[in-house]
């Protein structure tokens, strides 16, 4: 639990950077529906932030072998990304920050839901695998 409160002091505000977008909040491989196009599905905790955070949200998803940070996935999913987007100049350490700060409201968000909310024993040491990959990031 330090890492996740030393990680909400340092972000120090709500978001990374200045830019403000709708967000889908969740953004990952299962939230997408392949056929004659592609559909994101699975809306309901989309907001107004910054699209920094929605990116690392996804790549706590997509740019992980099981609990540690894969930096080719990532690499991969960004190349992608800027091939389709504007390059907004995003910085390799606001990248980190970004996926760090996603990692840790996941971690928050399961400790949360299965110690407090609804208790289950089974379940009450998910949020260490979130906590474990923003450690492999290393810049804590």
């Amino acid at each position: 639990m330090e890492l996740i409160r030393a990680a909400m002091r340092k972000a120090g505000g709500p978001a990374f950077g200045q830019d403000r977008a709708v967000i889908h909040g969740d953004f990952s491989a299962s939230n997408l529906v392949l056929g004659d196009h592609i559909s994101v599905i699975d809306w309901e905790t989309a907001t107004w932030d910054d699209p920094l955070l929605d990116i690392g949200m996804a790549l706590v998803s997509i740019a992980r072998i099981g609990t540690r940070y894969d930096p080719v996935r990532a690499s991969a999913f960004l190349s992608g990304y800027r091939e389709s987007s504007e390059d907004n100049g995003m910085q390799d350490q606001d990248l980190l920050d970004a996926i760090e700060h996603a990692a840790l409201i996941l971690a928050f968000h399961r400790y949360n839901r299965h110690h407090l909310r609804f208790p289950d024993p089974s379940k009450q040491n998910l949020y260490k695998e979130a906590v474990n990959f923003a450690e492999s990031l290393g810049i804590s």
